[in-house]
Order: structure tokens, then sequence, then C-alpha cells
């Protein structure tokens, strides 16, 4: 199956909910996000909304809210997760999300940083790459290890 994603889906670590601002209101549990959408968990006897709508993304906590995303439902069959026990059972559906502000955008960033797992190891570890290779090429070191090597190369008196 090709990858169809253009961003990088990440797992929300945190309870969130996406809040469909319609008639009446829907909240969802979200199950991954992406700058490019996220994946919400509904119930199979919740009607699916079919006109654009607009939704917010919020905690449990009340720690982080975003309003306003505008964004198109991508209907899906398979289920949320593999529990048939599960009554009545959920289904995964995509969300897109369409035009966003750069506001918009730079709030979502902030949320996958913060709220998702991988969503910040990844530019940890870059970081943290690209200043341990600065320290380990720097002349004073390179120095060092040529001074320590030829010291060990010396024959024993």
């Amino acid at each position: 199956m090709v990858e169809r994603r253009k961003y990088q889906r990440f797992r929300v670590k945190s309870k969130a909910f996406a809040v469909i601002k319609d008639d009446p209101v829907k909240p969802v549990s979200i199950i991954d996000v992406s700058l490019g959408g996220l994946g919400i968990s509904q119930f199979e006897n919740d009607i699916l909304l079919t006109k654009p709508s607009k939704l917010e993304i919020l905690l449990a906590d009340c720690s982080f809210f975003l309003e306003n995303l505008p964004f198109t439902l991508i209907p899906s069959l398979r289920p949320a997760q593999p529990n048939p026990d599960q009554i009545p059972p959920a289904r995964y559906h995509g969300v897109q999300f369409k035009n966003l502000t750069p506001s918009q955008k730079h709030q979502l960033q902030y949320f996958i940083r913060n709220h998702t797992t991988g969503g910040m190891m990844p530019r940890f570890l870059r970081k943290m790459n690209r200043i341990w290779r600065r320290i380990w090429t720097s002349t004073k070191l390179e120095q060092d290890r040529y001074r320590i090597w030829n010291s060990l190369q010396r024959p024993m008196p």
C-alpha cells in the first residue's frame, strides 16, 4: 500500500478531543495528529458530517485549545482499535485540514511537539547530533586526539 500522507502522524499521549462544531456538537477522541490532519475515533451509530465545518482541538485538562480549524472528513470502514467487545464499535476516520492560517499551523506544531509521542524527540536528536558533530570535529579536540594517539605509539622505556 502506498503512503499518501504528506505529513508524519504522531500518536496523542494525553486525552485529546476534537469537537466538531455542528448541530449537535460532537466531541470525538483524537487518535493521531499531523500538520495535515488527524485521526479520530467515532462510534458507528454517530452520523458523519457530509458538509465541511469547523472543529476545535482541546485537551481533557483544558491546558490546550485550538479553534475554528477548517476541515473535511474522510470516512473509513476500519475499526479504531481491535476490540470486538466494545459496544457500540468505534471506527477510525480521517480529518484533513484545509487552508490553515499561520497562527493555526504554529499552534498545531506546538500541540504535536508537546502532546504527542515522537513529536519532540526527533527534533531533539537532530539538534544534539549537530552539537556533538561540532564538538567532535573541532580543531582543539582534533589536536588532543592526535596528541593522545602519538603518545600511545611511543615505545615503552
